[in-house]
């Protein structure tokens, strides 16, 4: 009889100490999840970060070639019409001027 009180004992503390050893790697495995979940939300954010700044660069490259281009655009245009007054300019005072004298 003492024998298997014993035994019960000994059963009760391997349990035991079977459940304290459970619950210390439950309480790791929390911990080890936790810190890779911040560490995952810090790598999200920072590509996130990294992704809002390139397409930020990219659109201010693009928005600064489209104001290039407008630019360029502009200038040709004004460079036609100088290049236009230049050819036309006597005809057109010319004309002008007999508009003027024949009222």
């Amino acid at each position: 009889m003492e024998d298997v009180i014993r035994r019960i004992i000994d059963i009760e503390e391997k349990a035991q100490a079977l459940m304290k050893h459970t619950m210390q790697e439950k309480e790791a495995l929390i911990k080890s999840y936790e810190e890779k979940t911040v560490a995952l939300e810090k790598r999200i954010l920072e590509e996130a970060d990294t992704k809002i700044e390139q397409i930020r660069k990219k659109e201010l490259s693009d928005s600064t070639n489209e104001r290039k281009e407008a630019e360029k655009q502009c200038d040709m245009k004004i460079m036609a019409i100088e290049e236009k007054i230049k050819k036309n300019k006597e005809v057109w005072i010319s004309d002008l001027v007999n508009q003027v004298l024949s009222r």
